[in-house]
């Protein structure tokens, strides 16, 4: 995550991260992606198995969600300033969503997490000590 995608998390808050980018679905953010990467909506319409039209329609209602053109039209498939502008922060949205999708899925399966043990100074050195130690050994943690 880059500076500032963090700097707006800390600003705003995480809710309103997800609310930012749920709003604009992800669907139509992975989409316009898969344009820019392939050059255009032919190529990338045979990748995802969506139609042309289809996808045409997803950046339309991208675009018309964000209030700007993403593309220049006119001249085939290229981004406008503000497209260029929005593909960077697009791709780091749809990152970390992956990242936070796979994180929870580790917290999920108890891979990874947090685990607090309460006991005085005699339990922490004799079983807690000796049960922490075997499982750090069994998981590699």
């Amino acid at each position: 995550m880059n500076d500032h995608t963090q700097d707006l998390i800390e600003i705003y808050g995480f809710d309103w991260f997800l609310e930012w980018v749920s709003r604009w679905n992800l669907q139509k953010i992975e989409n316009f992606i898969m344009v820019v990467r392939h050059g255009g909506v032919t190529e990338a319409a045979r990748r995802i198995g969506m139609s042309q039209p289809a996808l045409t329609a997803s950046l339309r209602g991208l675009e018309k969600d964000l209030g700007f053109d993403l593309f220049d039209r006119g001249n085939g498939f290229v981004l406008t300033a503000l497209g260029r502008e929005f593909l960077p922060r697009a791709e780091e949205a749809l990152s970390l969503i992956g990242d936070l999708e796979r994180e929870v899925g580790l917290v999920r399966s108890g891979e990874c997490g947090e685990l607090r043990i309460a006991c005085g100074p005699a339990v922490a050195d004799g079983m807690v000590g000796r049960a922490l130690g075997r499982m750090m050994r069994e998981t590699g943690g």
